[in-house]
C-alpha cells in the first residue's frame, strides 16, 4: 500500500463494485495480475481474490513467486479486537501523541540469502524470542529500520502470511547498507486501558498477550504509517520484549482515576510496617519491589547504604519527588529505584527516614558470596530501562555476588569498587562464577 491512509478493497475491477475489504498502509498482498482495467487482482488473507486500484499500492515483483492454492477454502481471519469495558463502564483513552516521541525511521529494503537467523523481539539474545523461542528468519525480502547495539531491527513475511517485526544481528548486512542508528525515547508511560501487544503492526496484527491497566512501559517510538501503533518495550514470560499497542492507551504520569464521592471518616492512623527480614543466600533473589510517593525536599543517592558508596552523575546523583520503587532497607538505607530527566533509571540507596508512613519493605541482609568475573563485564545501575554501562570489569576480576533477579532473569547485583569507593550494580549474570 502506499496510501496514509485505509484503503478500499473491491470485488471486482472498479468502483462500482462492492467494498469487500480495507488495506492498510504499508500491509503486502499476493497478486495473479492486473485486469484489462488495469486494476490488480489480489489474494486476501483468507484466500478470497478482491480487486485495488493501481493508484493505491506499489507493485513489486519478488524473487520467489507467491503459491496460492486456488482450491484452498474460505478461511476467515479471526483478528482479536481491543478489548471492550463492560455494561456501564468506559475505558480512558489519550488521542493524542506523548510530547517528544520519535517516529520509528524510514525503513529501507534488502534480499537476504545468506542463511536463518534466529530472531528475537529486542537488541539481544536475553529479549523473547516469538514461536516458541523457534523464530527464525530463513530468506527473502526484508525492511530494515536501522541498528542499536548491533542488532538490526528488521520485518520479515512468515510462512502464515503474517508479519513479523523483531531483531537480528546487524554483522549479516553488508557496511554499504549503511544502517542508521535507532533513535528511542525510552519513556515510562502508562497503560490507561487493557492493550494488547502485537509484532505484526503492518498485515494481520495478531495479539501476543494483553497489557493491564496500570502497567509501567517504555514507550520507545511512534510510526508513520498508519498513526495507530506506538512501539514499548516491556516484559513477558520473564524477559524483556518489544512490540506495538494502540497508542491511545497510553499516557504520561500515573493511572487517571476517578475522583470519588468524599465520604467523612476519621483521620487514617498509618498502620506500622511488619517487621521482617529477608536472607539471600546461595542463588538467592531481590524481593519485589514496591511503588510509594515521595515529595519531600531531594535526597542524595548512593550506589550501596551509606555515604562512603560512590555517587553517580559525578557526585551529584539526586532523586526529587514522584513515584518511586522500594526494594527494601538495609540498617537506615533504602533501596530505591526512580526515573530520570533523560528517560533512563537508577538504582540507588536514600536514608530510610525519607521514607513515607506506610512504605513497606523487608530489611535486606544481603548475599556475601564471592564471584569471580569470567570475560569483560559492563557494570550498569539501570537494569529495568536501558542499561548504559557506566564502567566495565575486566575478567578475573573478585566481586561479592549480593542476589540475582527476577524480572529479567538475566543480571547479578554485585558489589566492587569504581573510582576508588565500594559500588553497587548489576552485571550479566553469565559472565560471573559465584564460588
Amino acid at each position: 500500500m502506499r496510501f496514509h491512509t485505509v484503503v478500499n478493497i473491491r470485488s471486482g475491477d472498479s468502483t462500482d463494485h462492492a467494498l469487500i475489504a480495507k488495506g492498510q498502509p504499508g500491509q503486502i498482498f499476493p497478486t495473479t495480475g492486473q485486469t484489462a482495467a488495469g486494476w490488480y487482482e489480489i489474494i486476501l488473507p483468507d484466500y478470497r481474490f478482491a480487486y485495488i486500484s493501481p493508484k493505491l499500492v506499489y507493485f513489486r515483483a519478488f524473487e520467489t513467486p507467491i503459491q496460492h492454492d486456488p482450491a484452498a477454502p474460505y478461511r476467515p481471519v479471526e483478528v482479536p479486537k481491543d478489548p471492550t469495558p463492560p455494561p456501564g463502564a468506559s475505558y480512558p483513552t489519550n488521542p493524542n501523541r506523548i510530547p517528544g516521541i520519535p517516529n520509528l525511521p524510514e525503513y529501507q529494503e534488502y534480499s537476504y540469502y545468506d542463511g536463518e537467523l534466529a530472531v528475537f523481539a529486542g537488541p539481544g539474545t536475553n529479549y523473547h524470542r516469538a514461536a516458541g523461542g523457534q523464530a527464525t528468519l530463513g530468506g527473502g525480502r526484508i525492511r530494515v529500520w536501522g541498528v542499536e547495539n548491533d542488532w538490526a531491527m528488521i520485518g520479515y513475511d512468515l510462512t502464515n502470511g503474517l508479519y513479523r517485526i523483531g531483531y537480528v544481528p546487524a554483522s549479516h548486512f553488508p557496511a554499504a547498507l549503511n544502517l542508521q542508528p535507532l533513535d528511542f525515547a525510552y519513556r515510562e508511560v502508562t497503560v490507561i486501558s487493557p492493550a494488547f501487544l502485537t509484532d505484526d503492526p503492518l498485515v494481520q496484527p495478531g495479539w501476543l498477550f494483553e497489557l493491564p491497566i496500570g502497567s509501567k512501559v517504555v514507550l520507545l517510538a511512534y510510526e508513520a504509517f498508519a498513526d495507530h501503533w506506538a512501539y514499548i518495550e516491556t516484559y513477558y514470560q520473564g524477559q524483556p520484549i518489544r512490540g506495538f499497542v494502540n497508542r491511545v492507551f497510553l499516557a504520561e504520569g500515573p493511572l487517571p482515576t476517578p475522583t470519588p464521592t468524599p465520604i467523612p471518616t476519621q483521620t487514617p492512623v498509618p498502620t506500622p510496617c511488619p517487621e521482617e527480614t529477608l536472607h539471600i543466600t546461595g542463588d538467592g533473589v531481590l524481593p519485589n519491589a514496591v511503588t510509594f510517593s515521595f515529595s519531600g525536599p531531594p535526597e542524595a543517592v548512593y550506589s550501596g547504604p551509606g555515604t562512603n558508596y560512590h555517587r553517580a552523575a559525578g557526585g551529584r546523583a539526586t532523586v526529587g519527588g514522584g513515584r518511586l520503587r522500594l526494594w527494601g532497607t538495609t540498617g537506615d538505607w533504602a533501596m530505591i529505584d526512580y526515573g530520570l530527566s533523560n528517560n533512563l533509571y537508577r538504582i540507588g540507596y536514600v536514608p530510610k527516614s525519607m521514607l513515607p508512613p506506610g512504605a513497606c519493605a523487608p530489611e535486606i541482609v544481603f548475599n556475601t558470596r564471592g564471584a569471580t568475573i569470567t570475560s569483560t563485564a559492563p557494570v550498569n545501575d539501570d537494569p529495568i530501562i536501558h542499561p548504559v554501562p557506566l564502567f566495565e570489569l575486566p575478567e578475573g576480576t573478585r566481586v561479592t555476588l549480593l542476589a540475582y533477579e527476577t524480572f529479567a532473569n538475566h543480571w547479578a547485583y554485585i558489589e566492587t569498587t569504581f573510582e576508588g569507593k565500594p559500588f553497587r550494580g548489576f552485571v550479566n549474570k553469565t559472565r560471573l562464577q559465584p564460588d
